[in-house]
């Protein structure tokens, strides 16, 4: 499925917000209700992200998830939400681009490349080569 870059922001969004009192009462987002289910359940959380990247056009998905990491403002709401979260924002970003990447190493590594030139996603290349490095 081919998902648009407002579909990617609020699930980045989603994956990056705290748990709080809403979520917990069931008034969070779907994604958040989800998660938080799985954990309560004592289930793997990241089998649900993974399966929602094993739904999506891989192909879109990166491009759009490298124009969001580059991306100095992304507009409201989602600017101020990265701003707020900004390690949990990264780390999504980050854990997204690799599960979309794996297992082409390769196309990892040209990801890798392409956010070194932009000082915005420096820091999830650096993060994405680190996880490179430790899967070798």
């Amino acid at each position: 499925m081919k998902r648009s870059k407002i579909e990617i922001l609020e699930y980045i969004s989603d994956l990056s917000a705290p748990t709080g009192p809403e979520v917990f009462a069931g008034y969070g987002t779907k994604t958040q209700n989800e998660i938080n289910d799985a954990i309560a359940n004592l289930r793997d959380s990241d089998i649900l992200i993974r399966d929602w990247v094993e739904n999506s056009d891989r192909t879109s998905l990166l491009h759009e998830l490298i124009k969001i990491a580059k991306a100095e403002d992304l507009g409201d709401p989602f600017s101020g939400i990265k701003s707020r979260l900004l390690d949990s924002w990264e780390f999504h970003i980050t854990d997204l681009i690799y599960q979309v990447c794996i297992p082409d190493f390769e196309r990892l590594e040209e990801v890798i490349e392409d956010l070194r030139t932009n000082e915005v996603s420096e820091n999830i290349a650096v993060e994405l080569d680190k996880w490179l490095r430790d899967e070798a």
